[in-house]
């Protein structure tokens, strides 16, 4: 009877952890082993302070209208909405170094930042809950 007891339990914990675990944002190997690709959305401050001295490359993924009217200092610019996003990315960045993306708001990449992470690329930071506008605002250097 213990023994039931004990063994309803753990399938119940075993259950309960199952849902928190799949959530788990990951790419794995083409041979299946650990995770490759790392994922993170960062708030204004984390994102600019991580950035900052890393010698990481910042994207901007705002149509290149938005960017010629102001951009982050050394952010190079990738249309999100090119139909060609992840090809341009591909080309321009290196998959194995730490990408920094931004737009206006945090909507644009936040959706880039799964193409990349499906293209291949390893670290991908996404600034969330900001854009240019309050990158700007606090005094972050702009182009």
């Amino acid at each position: 009877m213990i023994q039931r007891l004990f063994l309803m339990a753990g399938s119940f914990l075993m259950i309960g952890l199952q849902p928190a675990c799949s959530q788990q944002p990951s790419s794995t190997t083409a041979e299946g082993n650990a995770p490759t690709t790392m994922v993170e959305d960062l708030t204004l401050a984390d994102f600019y302070a991580q950035w900052k001295d890393s010698g990481a490359t910042l994207v901007d993924v705002r149509s290149p209208e938005e960017y010629g009217a102001g951009h982050a200092a050394q952010a190079l610019n990738i249309n999100f909405f090119d139909n060609d996003f992840a090809a341009q990315a591909a080309a321009k960045l290196d998959k194995d170094a730490p990408v920094y993306i931004y737009c206006a708001s945090g909507n644009r990449s936040g959706k880039a930042k799964k193409l990349l992470a499906e293209a291949g690329f390893k670290e991908v930071y996404n600034l969330t809950g900001a854009g240019y506008q309050q990158w700007a605002a606090a005094g972050y250097p702009v182009e």
